[in-house]
């Protein structure tokens, strides 16, 4: 029996998704999408967008870099005000994939 399940308009839904490796949410996350058509955002691709359009983002050896969280959040944001007709929004916040932050980092040591 297939049920229709419809999410009221009153503002865009968003979940955020978190899971390590074999947890299957990226089952989850496409299923949420197929069905409510909502719109995926993935914190590796988020990371790997902005930090790109920084250009150059350079770190001691000796020191950690550190991404607030604000803006973190912030680049969330920007991505679903980019989407404004998008029922909802997927965030998936700890993606299997690795950020190759080497791309990125640039030693000054």
């Amino acid at each position: 029996m297939l049920v229709r399940v419809q999410i009221a308009k009153l503002t865009p839904t968003v979940i955020f998704i978190f899971g390590g490796p074999g947890t299957q949410k990226g089952r989850y996350i496409d299923y949420l999408c197929d069905l409510y058509g909502f719109h995926c955002i993935t914190i590796s691709k988020v990371l790997e967008e902005e930090l790109s359009e920084m250009h150059v983002y350079e770190i001691k050896t000796s020191e950690m870099a550190h991404i607030s969280l604000e803006a973190v959040l912030e680049w969330f944001v920007r991505r679903m005000r980019s989407k404004p007709n998008a029922p909802g929004f997927v965030i998936d916040v700890v993606p299997n994939i690795k950020v190759n932050f080497s791309l990125f980092i640039v030693s000054t040591a």
